[in-house]
């Protein structure tokens, strides 16, 4: 038995299994397709496949909801309708995402140089033995973040 209601199961288990063999799916992406899935069900009663409708409604901002949640949240759905149109459906078009900025995010290179800098500080008030210890973890944090 489908986790999918009978209007769209076909498509969506062929999309998942599109995805699965593309090694480009995991459990996150295959519950918010669930979700999509059941809100279809309960917007769109009876409809069969998806409409414009079903993703623009999915995929709108909730109030509660942060600009990164949004993207995780509406990404399988997204990635269903770029499968969809490369397949010939061009009664869908990819709903328009926000872009949300890094933020605090620092590349590996820029976590390492502020790890140097905060250990520069800290060797003035730690004993020397424990400086080293604590540059031995610095360098090997460098070397896993390298593989």
């Amino acid at each position: 038995m489908s986790e999918y209601s009978s209007e769209r199961a076909d498509m969506l288990e062929t999309f998942v299994k599109y995805r699965i063999v593309s090694n480009r799916w995991s459990s996150v992406p295959a519950k918010n397709l669930i979700y999509f899935d059941r809100h279809c069900s309960r917007e769109f009663p009876g409809m069969q496949g998806i409409s414009q409708h079903m993703v623009d409604g999915w995929c709108k901002q909730r109030s509660t909801e942060s600009k990164r949640s949004r993207v995780n949240r509406c990404y399988p759905v997204i990635q269903l309708v770029k499968y969809l149109i490369e397949r010939g459906d061009h009664s869908l078009q990819v709903p328009e995402m926000p872009s949300y900025s890094k933020g605090n995010h620092m590349s590996d290179h820029e976590a390492v140089q502020a790890m140097k800098d905060s250990n520069k500080q800290r060797d003035q008030t730690l004993p020397s033995e424990l400086a080293a210890l604590l540059d031995l973890e610095v360098e090997d944090i460098k070397h896993q973040g390298g593989r």
